[in-house]
């Protein structure tokens, strides 16, 4: 027997924000008004054409996404010719604002899902906007609070971010096995394809991932908005262990919740083959619940 999901319609579309052209892809929910909206944020290197199933999915279950190439990546990056530059995190933090305003409807739960450096980006937007309370909750795939190998800055490049700013510009190569993403090989045969994966960073955008990881798990204590982490054990991009630090930092009586899969030697975990259904269904339970809950409290 066939089975047939609803067409989700897909926009993707320039557009303006802070001085800067982002490439969006908008994935309207099959229903309208859609149930929640999401504002996707990719990772390190990463673009919002990575994540089209799963948008696709979400969409279909009532979901609608809202995603961009960040500044300085993917699309948007290379038509700035600035690829690998965030501009520094107060410029990161404005651009989502932004963005927020573009995903949102009116009457609709909002959420926030990031990976990696977008989960961080994610945690530290939330953190500074703790009294918006349009944003329903918050997801952090693998976040980038603490870096391990090639993506940790030696103390010297620190301290050279920090003398003289003209060093955000210099660039440094990461380098990330495709393969330690995850294991469904036929997506990551796309991505090789295509080219999908930036080997470079400017070394103050690692300088910038690397310092606001650690005052995010600082202020946990001060964490308000609805939470979800989730971090394979394995993990050899970003550690675990600090999301977990960041978890048990937070207050007692939070809404929050914790999933660290033990033997899990990767990073994007909704695309790990044996946990993909488990995680992805997950989240929309997840997202959609707290929809529920704040559309009666409204």
């Amino acid at each position: 027997m066939t089975i047939l999901h609803p067409i989700v319609k897909d926009e993707a579309k320039w557009i303006p924000v802070n001085d800067y052209e982002f490439y969006t892809r908008l994935f309207l929910s099959v229903v309208q008004p859609p149930k929640a909206t999401v504002l996707f944020l990719h990772g390190l290197g990463g673009r919002i054409d990575n994540h089209v199933e799963m948008a696709r999915l979400f969409a279909r279950n009532g979901i609608q996404v809202f995603g961009f190439d960040q500044r300085g990546f993917g699309l948007s990056g290379e038509k700035a010719g600035d690829m690998g530059n965030s501009h520094g995190i107060p410029t990161v933090v404005k651009d989502i604002a932004a963005m927020n305003k573009l995903a949102m409807v009116k009457g609709v739960p909002h959420f926030i899902y990031g990976i990696s450096m977008g989960g961080t980006n994610a945690l530290n937007y939330c953190l500074l906007h703790s009294s918006d309370s349009r944003i329903a909750g918050v997801i952090a795939e693998s976040p980038g609070l603490r870096a391990l190998g090639m993506l940790v800055p030696s103390p010297s490049e620190i301290k050279s971010c920090e003398d003289d700013d003209a060093n955000r510009l210099i660039m440094k190569a990461v380098k990330i096995d495709l393969n330690t993403l995850h294991n469904n090989q036929e997506i990551l045969n796309l991505m090789a394809a295509a080219g999908i994966n930036i080997p470079d960073s400017a070394l103050g955008t690692l300088v910038d991932i690397y310092t606001l990881g650690q005052s995010v798990i600082a202020r946990a204590p001060h964490f308000t908005t609805p939470v979800l982490l989730i971090h394979g054990a394995g993990d050899p991009i970003t550690d675990s262990n600090a999301t977990q630090e960041f978890f048990y930092g937070l207050p007692g009586n939070h809404d929050k919740s914790l999933k660290i899969l033990d033997n899990c030697p990767y990073h994007v975990i909704h695309r790990v083959v044996e946990h993909e259904a488990e995680i992805q269904e997950g989240y929309m339970q997840w997202i959609l619940s707290r929809a529920k809950s704040a559309g009666n409290a409204t």
